[in-house]
């Protein structure tokens, strides 16, 4: 099936691999919880989450990198995940003064 992807027609979308693979490694963390959560709960929850995928990734790919993101606003809670590529660099710019939402970056190194 990998064989298949046309690959110059997703890089040309996404712009490289790392943006590909950040695109597939989402997940809402709300549409996991209660609709009633406080926004300091969500956050919470998003974090131990967030802690679990670090370890996760530490234990299944111990000779890869990754960088594992997650974004809050006062209502939904996201987390991403893409391998460390050299030459790609992060999805996500690392200076998180630049951002509206609230953003907790983790390198797995």
């Amino acid at each position: 099936m990998v064989d298949e992807i046309d690959w110059g027609n997703v890089l040309g979308f996404f712009g490289d691999y790392t943006g590909y693979e950040s695109s597939c490694n989402e997940i809402r963390i709300n549409d996991y919880l209660p609709c009633d959560l406080d926004t300091d709960r969500l956050i919470q929850i998003s974090l131990q989450v967030m802690d679990r995928w670090v370890e996760t990734l530490k234990l299944s790919y111990p000779e890869n990198s990754f960088i594992v993101i997650l974004s809050c606003d006062l209502d939904h809670a996201t987390l991403r995940f893409h391998k460390w590529r050299e030459g790609e660099g992060a999805w996500m710019n690392e200076d998180l003064e630049q951002f509206e939402d609230a953003v907790c970056i983790r390198k797995i190194i």
